[in-house]
């Protein structure tokens, strides 16, 4: 008795599967039970509708022997066979000729000779001006010789004395930059 007082949320719920169970049982007979009683009707209605069917089938065939006798013939005339389909016409269309076309070689080998053409006159632009580019270069002094012979030698008076210079301390301070450890790093 304590188990189930324990258990009785177990003891509700086998209760209403059973009580589930029961009453789908009982549904389920009552639809047998049904059917038999249904069929015997739709059999019935079917066998009526059939036998009206055999019986309007026979009186058309009974009409139909009675106008057959009293016109001394054949009533019947034969169904109209379907003719052939129309014929659709075709036209016969020649497919449309093509003069062939003038070559385009001649016009092309011009359009080539003219940009060839081009192309060498600005080669010899080229070679001209830079002709004219040499001959001035060796006219003039050249600036890198003027430069070299202003700038002081670093390594003369030691390196205070180059730090006194502005343009040596500027130029100090970028190679400290470029060839230094990295910024991050320090």
């Amino acid at each position: 008795m304590d188990w189930i007082t324990d258990h009785i949320q177990l003891v509700i719920a086998a209760a209403a599967a059973f009580a589930y169970w029961l009453n789908a049982r009982k549904q389920q007979e009552d639809e047998d039970a049904e059917p038999t009683n249904e069929r015997q009707f739709r059999d019935e209605s079917q066998e009526a509708a059939e036998e009206a069917e055999r019986a309007r089938r026979i009186r058309e065939e009974i009409r139909r022997k009675i106008t057959e006798r009293s016109s001394g013939g054949s009533p019947q005339v034969p169904r109209p066979v379907a003719g052939p389909p129309p014929l659709i016409p075709t036209l016969d269309v020649d497919p449309p000729v093509f003069a062939p076309e003038a070559p385009r070689q001649p016009l092309i080998d011009t359009a080539m000779l003219e940009q060839q053409r081009r192309l060498r006159e600005q080669l010899e632009e080229a070679a001209r001006t830079k002709r004219r580019a040499q001959e001035i270069r060796q006219g003039l002094p050249s600036k890198r010789t003027k430069r070299a012979a202003t700038t002081p030698a670093l390594a003369g008076g030691g390196v205070r004395a180059d730090l006194q210079n502005r343009a040596s301390l500027r130029r100090a301070v970028v190679l400290r930059e470029v060839l230094g450890p990295p910024v991050g790093l320090r």
